[in-house]
């Protein structure tokens, strides 16, 4: 969105007299710029925008369970396994 005007601008603005200060201003400009729209997308996707899953007892349910080596995944399973 925003990445496309500030660089459809950079292209406008690429007359002869350009200095590489300049030039290296509009890449830190567009670089930031890309930070923040990735991160508010991330946001986004994180951000509980429905109801979470229910699982129902006595019926398969598909879950994914991820972490690192000894956080509790395999143990979590069980209790879950147990419970449901």
């Amino acid at each position: 969105r925003n990445v496309e005007k500030l660089i459809q601008d950079d292209d406008d603005d690429d007359d002869v007299g350009d200095d590489e200060e300049k030039r290296e201003r509009r890449a830190s400009n567009v670089s930031k710029l890309v930070q923040k729209a990735v991160v508010e997308e991330l946001v986004n996707l994180l951000e509980p925008s429905r109801k979470p899953y229910t699982m129902k007892r006595g019926k398969p349910n598909v879950i994914l369970f991820v972490g690192l080596q000894g956080s509790g995944k395999t143990t979590s399973i069980a209790k879950y396994a147990n419970y449901y």
